[in-house]
């Protein structure tokens, strides 16, 4: 059987509730990253939200996990300016190694219109051939989530069996 790990970053804890829903369809280790810089607040908004804008990356926790424990690996993030979370991109760039074959899903939450665009775009960096993918729109309809979440459960387990 596959092991599978879901790594995430949520600042205001959108994207974790999503995580915490698959990781309970999928039964797999979570692994929440957290960004040592501080992003509450107005100025704390704002400076993350120029840092994912400008893709810089940031300090993040030491992880729980191992990575290389895992066959797979879901990714999730929310969407800020159209990039990924600092927190993630940091957490991405040093285990690309790793997710170069190993990340078969990932999911993102977003406020402002279009972002699925940027899901999408996402799904491409540092991830397996063709993941899963979940973009979740903040204040969707918690029936219309589980459903979608369900449709994301079944293509990783459709592309990636285990």
């Amino acid at each position: 059987m596959r092991k599978t790990l879901l790594v995430f970053y949520s600042r205001t804890g959108t994207t974790k509730a999503l995580a915490e829903t698959i990781r309970a369809r999928l039964n797999c280790d979570t692994e929440e990253v957290f960004d040592l810089k501080d992003r509450s607040g107005f100025f704390g908004n704002l400076m993350g939200g120029l840092d994912a804008l400008l893709q810089r990356q940031t300090v993040i926790s030491e992880p729980a996990h191992d990575p290389a424990d895992y066959d797979r690996i879901i990714i999730g993030t929310p969407v800020w300016y159209g990039n990924l979370a600092p927190a993630v991109r940091t957490w991405l760039t040093r285990n690309a190694p790793l997710t170069k074959e190993s990340a078969t899903g990932f999911f993102c939450t977003f406020a402002g219109k279009g972002n699925i665009r940027a899901g999408k775009k996402f799904s491409g960096l540092a991830m397996a051939k063709n993941p899963a993918l979940l973009c979740v729109q903040n204040g969707e309809e918690h029936g219309i989530t589980q459903d979608r979440v369900e449709a994301f459960a079944q293509d990783m387990e459709r592309k990636y069996p285990g």
